[in-house]
């Protein structure tokens, strides 16, 4: 039941977070079957166009949050592997999967799991240093041999 509700939540969370960012095919103007050639041509595009050296004065913070914002969305979906991550998980930041494999596992052992990792120490405990330790106190000290004497030379 546990682990339900740590997958829950974390579906939940991707989903949250996927529906605050903007759709990054959005941004670039382009469709999420669009070819690497077409997100390149338009990425280029309105990098001329918002690039903030282009820009007056009054508008260039503007122009500068836009241009890194279609910076962003062209580096995700101009790599595959980034790409492929952002349609099933709808995450474009790599912040975002930074510890996903860490927290999938994390979701994974329960209390179950760390539960029967106590018992597993406990056995291994029990059936091999336990008894070496009482073997080792139980072990009679070997006695003492006599050197033999010499005769005496009378």
């Amino acid at each position: 039941m546990g682990k339900r509700m740590l997958l829950g939540a974390l579906c939940l969370l991707l989903c949250a977070a996927a529906a605050l960012g903007q759709d990054l095919y959005e941004l670039l103007g382009v469709s999420s079957s669009a070819t690497p050639s077409q997100m390149k041509r338009a990425y280029r595009k309105l990098s001329l166009k918002y690039h903030p050296d282009k820009q007056t004065e009054e508008t260039r913070e503007a122009m500068k949050e836009e241009f890194v914002k279609i910076s962003n969305a062209y580096r995700v979906l101009s790599d595959p592997e980034r790409r492929e991550k952002y349609d099933v998980y709808g995450i474009a930041d790599e912040q975002g999967f930074a510890n996903f494999d860490e927290a999938a596992r994390f979701a994974s052992d329960g209390v179950e799991d760390s539960l029967m990792n106590w018992v597993g120490l406990i056995a291994v405990l029990a059936v091999g240093v336990i008894p070496i330790v009482v073997m080792q106190r139980n072990r009679t000290k070997p006695l003492k041999k006599r050197r033999p004497t010499k005769p005496s030379k009378k």
